[in-house]
């Protein structure tokens, strides 16, 4: 009786053992338990394993504060606006956000991990190894990871220092208990040392954590880059006069700032000199430098200061002056600003005394702005941080009256042919007002012109440029078209510049698809930390496959200025989602159990604080008998 009860006890340790692997992370068919080794043929596939999804978000991108000098010395920057997502905690999943948002969302979920720590490295812009984070023009001794660069989180009170790949110094990383981190990374942060040359760097975040199905020690990677922003404006300054009759005046400059590159030069360099008649109208909804505008979103001019001779925009304190004033040949009239992207027109005419109105019209085109947008995220120019456009009226001597607007004028295009000259037409003039496709800001038009200060000198507009894009993969010019009118009681002045964007459209949805698919399965696959796997053999092409691509395709995420042709490491963003996608596939039909594991004949053991695993033979010669492995690799 004893020895049926023994088997039997047997038997159904060996059962419970059974029940208890096929609901853990690894599991098997009794087939594949029964041998003395694990049968390749009968082993089951990843598929087959079920295991719950790993979340984890960062922000792509950071926009740094913009600094006057950035693009001439190098420095570090405090972070300010945030390109990141808003998670719904019920599921996990994210939503993209849009604008200017002043704090980054970073979230990781998993629903059996234990023992969560987070860590970050910098990556420069070819998306190597920083080493030491810093550039080889700074001289000071020290470890700029530590000392001078860290990320806060607003639920750490301790700043994060990135791991340091010199090795010269400790880290800082952030650490929960839980299987959750919702937190914001705040303003406090701090990039490190960036040359001037530098458009910014990447970071590398790294959470790792322990699974508790299996107790072992798995990580998931996102990326981060930061963007240093480029101030240097592009625009156009007109100079007009009507000289028939009593003369009288019309200039304005009008620019486009917050853009990430120009793809023509034009005639002029943007003054930038503390004090004189600094044209630096960098702007955004931060709260700093002066807020400009009489109509539309006023925004603020962040090198405008209240004191005009303290800062880098003459935007008062001038009357009747030449628009000309604001720009020059001279590249030390420019220290800041070292690209001629103005272009400057002036146009006046005959000298005549008649009692017939003539009208004197100037049109100026500013060279070629270029912008990159993911238009997975951005539907409208207007959502871009720190893109802004502005207008602003330098003289109109003895002019009565007056009329401006900024539009897109995407698409159209004035009939006449010449950039400057006169006409006694002013159906022509009233032709070439009305050709535009939808108004941003204005005061006025050209058949009911406003006094009371609408035609004086100032800034008319200094806000968003509002032009809706398409989500298509594609390089499309839009052009922005301000106009400024005035007349002196009959002759008019008619200025018109044109304003033309090169964006390039980057349409990153699948991109963003395949990243989070891949961050998804990191559990199940057993990611570590030395790109290898727990489970799974780490040699096949497939796996070597997923791990380059996951981590290749997180940064092409991440990179600002990533066109669906450009090239990285041999792979444009199609290509990486598609290597992505089909290392997995393989991987899930393909991967098994190496078969070397030895198949283990395991059991329930009671112990004070709940059971464990031990081997059957152990069952009644120690009861104290050690767990037995969970990892079949």
């Amino acid at each position: 009786m004893k020895k049926v009860h023994r088997t039997c006890r047997k038997v159904l340790s060996v059962f419970l053992a059974v029940t208890l692997i096929l609901t853990t992370f690894v599991c098997f068919d009794i087939g594949a338990l029964i041998g003395s080794a694990v049968d390749t043929d009968s082993a089951i596939t990843v598929s087959e394993n079920s295991v719950p999804n790993v979340y984890f978000y960062a922000p792509e991108q950071v926009y740094l504060e913009p600094k006057i000098d950035g693009y001439t010395t190098q420095g570090k920057y405090n972070y300010q606006w945030f390109v990141d997502s808003t998670i719904d905690q019920s599921t996990n999943l994210e939503t993209l956000r849009t604008g200017e948002n002043s704090t980054g969302n970073f979230y990781f979920y998993y629903e059996n991990a234990s023992q969560v720590s987070v860590s970050y490295k910098y990556l420069s812009a070819d998306m190597t190894d920083m080493t030491a984070y810093t550039q080889t023009s700074q001289t000071s001794s020290g470890d700029y990871a530590n000392a001078n660069c860290t990320i806060r989180f607003d639920a750490y009170s301790t700043p994060l220092r990135a791991y340091n790949t010199s090795a010269t110094a400790s880290y800082i990383y952030y650490t929960v208990a839980s299987n959750k981190i919702s937190t914001t990374i705040t303003r406090d942060s701090v990039s490190p040392y960036l040359a001037a040359s530098s458009k910014g760097c990447y970071i590398e975040w790294k959470v790792t954590f322990v699974d508790k199905l299996d107790g072992l020690t798995k990580v998931v990677y996102r990326y981060t880059y930061l963007y240093k922003p480029y101030t240097q404006p592009v625009g156009a300054a007109l100079r007009t006069k009507n000289r028939n009759g009593t003369d009288h005046f019309g200039q304005n400059v009008v620019w486009l700032s917050g853009i990430h590159g120009l793809s023509t030069t034009g005639s002029k360099y943007p003054k930038s000199a503390t004090g004189g008649f600094g044209l630096v109208p960098f702007s955004s909804s931060n709260p700093q430098g002066i807020q400009l505008g009489d109509e539309g979103t006023k925004l603020y001019a962040q090198f405008a200061t209240e004191v005009v001779g303290n800062g880098h925009f003459r935007y008062k304190d001038f009357s009747n002056e030449p628009a000309g004033s604001w720009v020059s040949d001279n590249a030390s009239d420019a220290p800041y600003t070292p690209v001629k992207s103005f272009n400057f027109t002036e146009s006046q005419q005959k000298d005549r005394v008649t009692s017939t109105d003539w009208h004197t019209y100037n049109e100026c085109t500013a060279p070629t702005a270029m912008l990159t947008v993911d238009v997975s995220r951005y539907g409208n120019l207007n959502k871009i941080p720190n893109l802004s456009t502005g207008l602003m009226v330098t003289d109109d001597q003895d002019s009565k009256k007056g009329c401006w607007y900024v539009a897109d004028s995407t698409g159209f295009s004035d009939s006449n042919s010449a950039k400057q000259g006169e006409t006694k037409d002013y159906s022509i003039i009233k032709g070439w007002f009305n050709t535009y496709k939808s108004i941003m800001a204005s005061q006025g038009g050209t058949d009911d012109m406003l006094g009371g200060g609408i035609e004086a000198e100032g800034v008319k507009y200094n806000g968003p440029v509002i032009i809706p894009i398409s989500s298509t993969n594609a390089t499309t010019t839009y052009t922005i078209k301000s106009v400024y009118q005035n007349h002196d009681g009959g002759d008019r002045i008619y200025n018109a510049a044109y304003m033309p964007i090169s964006v390039t459209q980057t349409n990153k949805d699948a991109l963003r698809t395949a990243v989070n698919k891949a961050t998804n399965i990191v559990a199940k696959y057993g990611l570590k930390t030395d790109g290898t796997s727990v489970y799974y053999d780490s040699s096949n092409a497939n796996w070597t496959k997923f791990v380059t691509l996951y981590q290749l395709a997180g940064k092409m995420l991440a990179n600002l200025d990533l066109a669906s042709t450009t090239t990285v490491s041999g792979y444009t963003m199609a290509t990486a989602v598609s290597g992505l996608n089909s290392a997995i596939e393989a991987i899930e039909a393909d991967a098994r159990i190496t078969g070397t594991a030895s198949a283990r004949f395991l059991a329930l053991s009671k112990t004070s604080n709940g059971y464990k695993l031990i081997e059957v033979q152990d069952i009644e010669k120690n009861a104290a008998a050690p767990d037995a492995s969970k990892s079949f690799a």
